[in-house]
């Protein structure tokens, strides 16, 4: 079986996915691992173009871009990695051990022509997001992994970054829509969104 987990950044999406491939013994890929393949394979000269999106600078005044700027540039980045991502899922496919594979670049019109490929029997997949910058900017700063960068960061870029969040989640929960798929909405009860994955992801 194939477990999918998109959606948008700081979401909680690799905790879940990572307590989730844990529990079932399952094999956990990351597609931000599959983005450094990639990179590391792309020529020079295309790297602007198929991976446009520069990460945040601990100066707001140096984030220039909007949210919804930001969304389309994760966008043509998620497309960018799409035949890696294939790989995974078809030596998946012919594995007896599950896989969980999360990340932002699962985009839902992808992941549904998966499901047609592999067959609905074989993948489930559920799609978690903060529609609501109040909740995203929680979710932000009860982060307290040592890893995460944001730890250092200053209060305006915490909100612009829980701007893009949201942005990008509109995105991923209009196509979410469109193509029947499960969709998770954060709240401030991380717990319960994360029992709320498992079940979509067990029904799915």
């Amino acid at each position: 079986m194939i477990y999918l987990i998109g959606g948008a950044p700081r979401v909680g999406k690799s905790i879940i996915a990572k307590a989730f491939a844990e529990e079932l013994g399952a094999r956990f890929v990351s597609t931000d691992d599959l983005e450094k393949v990639v990179v590391n394979r792309t020529p020079k000269k295309e790297l602007t173009e198929r991976f446009p999106l520069s990460g945040f600078s601990f100066d707001p005044l140096k984030n220039t871009l909007s949210p919804d700027e930001r969304a389309r540039l994760q966008i043509i980045s998620a497309r960018s990695i799409e035949n890696e991502i294939d790989h995974v899922v078809q030596e998946a496919d012919s594995s007896s051990q599950p896989l969980i594979l999360e990340g932002v670049h699962l985009l839902p019109d992808y992941v549904n022509k998966l499901i047609q490929k592999f067959g609905a029997a074989h993948i489930r997949v559920v799609f978690i997001g903060a529609t609501n910058k109040e909740l995203a900017l929680e979710g932000i700063e009860r982060n307290s992994s040592p890893d995460d960068w944001l730890q250092e960061a200053g209060q305006a870029v915490r909100e612009q970054v829980a701007e893009f969040v949201v942005s990008y989640s509109n995105y991923i929960r209009s196509q979410v829509m469109e193509y029947g798929l499960a969709w998770i909405e954060r709240t401030n009860d991380f717990r319960y969104d994360k029992e709320r994955t498992t079940e979509a992801l067990m029904r799915s």
